[in-house]
């Protein structure tokens, strides 16, 4: 039992441990997302370009099928106050936001080892 004990109170080590290589590539992927859509904005001298809008684009069915689940769910009150002001900034703060909160969360940790005489 005590065996068992220790396991689960190592448990989220091991799993954070194995789940940082991956957290470190979206990390990656997520501040090429964001460099990307900066540029684009950038060179085509336009006004940035929102998340929405790239959402709306790229597949207006799950854009709205979404809008209608959301205020089902929760209310209208959490897609119109909460949800559509991330979704209002521009897609290379979200995606810069999104990489640096995955590289944190996928950071190698120091191993400290203390020695007490």
């Amino acid at each position: 039992m005590r065996r068992f004990l220790v396991l689960l109170t190592r448990l989220p080590a091991r799993l954070l441990g194995a789940a940082a290589p991956i957290l470190r590539l979206l990390a990656a992927l997520a501040l090429l997302a964001a460099v990307i859509s900066f540029t684009s904005d950038f060179v085509l001298q336009r006004p940035s370009t929102t998340m929405a809008t790239y959402w709306q684009a790229l597949s207006p069915a799950s854009y709205a099928a979404s809008a209608k689940a959301v205020t089902a769910f929760a209310g209208e009150w959490l897609w119109t106050r909460v949800l559509s002001a991330p979704l209002s900034l521009p897609a290379y703060v979200l995606f810069a936001s999104l990489g640096i909160i995955l590289g944190i969360a996928g950071r190698r940790r120091r191993r400290v080892e203390i020695y007490v005489n």
